[in-house]
């Protein structure tokens, strides 16, 4: 039988935290995790998905609730908006990186 999407949604979640649990066990006291993500609300990630349609997230976040997610298991020291789109032609590529930066990567230490 097919489990209803919220349901699958919590799952998905759970897993998410799990890994992030995981992370921070595995995590040297002294070092250092970066972590990045989509940003699920910009500009980009919707043209993205509009060319590209690559549905392989687990969970897509906005920047706001992927710092607070991340803030859950890390002291975050630094985050930055990026692009990592490097399907498209070298010309498009080049307007990603400047102006749509539709990735959040952040640098984070155990707590």
């Amino acid at each position: 039988s097919k489990s209803c999407p919220s349901r699958r949604h919590d799952r998905k979640f759970l897993l998410q935290e799990a890994a992030m649990r995981e992370l921070k066990r595995v995590l040297h006291a002294s070092g250092t995790i970066v972590l990045g993500t989509n940003i699920k609300d910009s500009l980009a990630w919707k043209l993205y998905q509009a060319f590209i349609a690559d549905h392989t997230h687990t969970r897509e976040f906005t920047k706001k609730e992927f710092l607070d997610f991340v803030q859950k298991y890390f002291s975050i020291d630094a985050w930055a908006e990026k692009s990592g789109v490097f399907r498209f032609p070298k010309w498009l590529r080049w307007i990603f990186h400047v102006f749509l930066k539709g990735d959040i990567l952040v640098k984070a230490r155990k707590g």
